[in-house]
């Protein structure tokens, strides 16, 4: 089966569209410039580590996320909106 290029050009906007909606549901993870390891959800700045500091964080979790609950009323949330960029 052949498709034309119409049916390619829309099968990709179909597989980034859908690649966009992962990303801003779960995040987006890479390997950053000097070879950690990048995180970034919608709205908030990429968070970097190092592998064996992610590991150490990871090995944590269960105390961050108690952590958390503990000290809830005095912990900002980020908007759930995203603001737009600034314009030079």
């Amino acid at each position: 089966m052949e498709l034309t290029i119409e049916q390619m050009k829309a099968r990709i906007a179909e597989l980034e569209s859908t690649v966009a909606k992962k990303n801003a549901a779960t995040g987006d993870i890479h390997i950053g410039k000097k070879g950690g390891v990048s995180f970034k959800i919608p709205g908030s700045w990429p968070v970097t580590l190092k592998a064996e500091n992610w590991k150490l964080v990871l090995s944590n979790s269960a105390r961050i996320l108690a952590f958390i609950e503990k000290n809830q009323a005095l912990l900002t949330a980020t908007p759930a909106v995203e603001t737009p960029a600034a314009t030079v």
